[in-house]
Formats: C-alpha cells, structure tokens, sequence
C-alpha cells in the first residue's frame, strides 16, 4: 500500500489523508515523505505539488495519530 501511495500526486494524498486516521498518520510520517522524495525523484514531477505536500505536512502536525 505505501508504494502506491506514493506514486500518486500530492493532491491526492492531501484527499486522502482524510479516509482513516491510520492513512493521516503514514502520509504524514517521515519515512513516507522520505520515499516520496525518492520516488518522485525518479519520476519526473511539478515541484508545486511535492512543496504543496511538504507544506501541507508542516501544518497538520497537531492531527493526533493514536
């Protein structure tokens, strides 16, 4: 499941952060961002959407992940 996640662009993974708290939790993970970086660098990308995902993980830091 993470590999998929992370071929899919930073719109959708902003969409999907909200299907489970489980989802919020690994798209928000360091390691997740750490693959992302990996794949999407691999795979030719606007760089907006990885800043608009890096961004976007900044701001919800608060999301508790129990």
């Amino acid at each position: 499941m993470i590999e998929i996640l992370s071929r899919l662009p930073a719109k959708s993974l902003m969409r999907f952060k909200c299907v489970s708290k489980l989802w919020c939790c690994l798209i928000r993970s360091r390691y997740f961002s750490n693959l992302y970086l990996m794949v999407s660098s691999s795979q030719p990308r606007p760089l907006g959407l990885y800043m608009s995902l890096y961004m976007s993980l900044d701001l919800v830091r608060h999301c508790m992940c129990d």
